[in-house]
């Protein structure tokens, strides 16, 4: 017995070791790209219930990314994401990064050189160039070429990683559980987590899963989008369930609290097309292939008649925020013109068809979970502008 013991004390040993190396050969062997930004030990093996990944595009919109972040930290869970700075930035993300520094969070930031080379970007701008013609400026041809290859390097980087869940949005726009849809499936027996309830979102998807008939079996999931408007609720709408230290404008100003008026579900014209969220463990390589359109970064799996899905045919869904003018007028953004103007933010503005709250328990359970010092330290400026002389 004492032989037969000391035998599977052995083999337990052996086994843990060549775990162990076979781990840091796996590591070795991964092709990172470089980063700016601190790199956390990345997991490489990783399933639905470990969390979420996005591609982030970022220009002068540091006011938009503090809520961004903590929100999706809360109720995807965020736990990679791979962020990209236009290089006309006036502003730098990076102190916002360096918040999450010890949070469990991997982020990883990106200069055009780590994702492109000056024959790629050309190539792209040409192929943008030619695809739009006259349509649009040359700010906008580098914009979207740009889109078009940063979306394509980021998920083959998360797939070499073993990531499967990935979110493709703006830092406008806040993904969450759609709860009216949810709770009028016929005899599904799914139960929509609450929204303060940390990683709301990919438990529904793996409920959702789960239930026959779900809309989930494209690993391409389409998601409507709903656009809130800029009319303001009473103070009192405002501020419910916005715990107590939070309640100070000076160095607060969420969206997801402050915004509550948006368009009816059916108006595209308002709301726009669909954004995605893919499962990048069932995207063959071969399918993986430089972006022609943020709506359809995948076209073999990406369907044209679901761009304009409806609210009511998705369990998730997209708040896309219009914010203040003087928000919406710091950017120095390549669409100004048809698609970003004064005259176009005072018409997304007075959309008001609907109310919504069902975001607002989020900060609630954000703050529980993180303490109040933590989601401060994290919060700080949520929505505020800086002024010129301080970018």
């Amino acid at each position: 017995w004492v032989g037969l013991s000391g035998l599977v004390t052995y083999l337990l040993w052996a086994c843990r070791v060549y775990n162990r190396l076979n781990d840091i050969h796996t590591a070795k062997n991964v092709t990172r790209l470089s980063t700016s930004v601190f790199t956390p030990t990345v997991t490489l093996k990783n399933q639905h219930k470990d969390g979420m990944s996005a591609c982030l595009l970022v220009m002068d919109d540091n006011h938009f990314l503090i809520e961004w972040l903590a929100f999706h930290y809360h109720t995807l869970p965020l736990r990679n994401l791979v962020i990209a700075v236009d290089p006309r930035s006036k502003t730098s993300p990076q102190p916002i990064l360096n918040r999450w520094k010890h949070m469990n969070l991997t982020i990883e930031s990106w200069r055009d050189n780590d994702y492109m080379t000056d024959s790629e970007q050309e190539e792209a701008e040409t192929f943008v160039s030619n695809y739009f013609g006259k349509k649009i400026g040359p700010d906008l041809v580098r914009h979207r070429a740009r889109q078009r290859l940063f979306y394509y390097n980021c998920m083959r980087h998360l797939k070499e990683r073993n990531r499967d869940w990935t979110v493709l949005i703006d830092s406008d726009e806040f993904l969450h559980v759609n709860y009216p849809t949810v709770e009028k499936i016929p005899h599904s027996g799914l139960a929509a987590p609450p929204m303060d309830q940390r990683g709301s979102l990919l438990s529904l998807l793996n409920a959702e899963l789960q239930r026959p008939g779900n809309n989930l079996t494209s690993p391409c999931v389409q998601i409507p989008r709903v656009r809130f408007g800029g009319m303001e609720s009473d103070i009192r709408e405002t501020q419910k369930r916005v715990p107590k230290p939070f309640q100070r404008p000076d160095k607060f100003e969420f969206m997801t609290m402050k915004w509550r008026k948006h368009a009816h579900p059916d108006d595209y014209g308002n709301n726009r097309i669909s954004k995605v969220l893919i499962d990048l463990s069932r995207v063959p390589w071969n399918d993986l292939k430089p972006v022609d359109s943020i709506h359809r970064p995948i076209r073999s799996m990406c369907g044209q008649r679901k761009l304009h899905i409806r609210k009511s045919q998705q369990v998730v869904v997209i708040n896309h925020y219009l914010g203040s003018l003087e928000q919406y007028l710091f950017r120095d953004d390549s669409r100004q013109g048809n698609e970003r103007s004064l005259q176009q933010y005072n018409k997304a503005k007075r959309v008001q068809s609907e109310t919504d709250d069902d975001v607002r328990p989020w900060l609630e359970g954000f703050v529980e979970n993180e303490g109040v010092a933590t989601a401060s330290r994290l919060l700080e400026g949520a929505g505020l502008v800086p002024h010129t002389d301080n970018r």
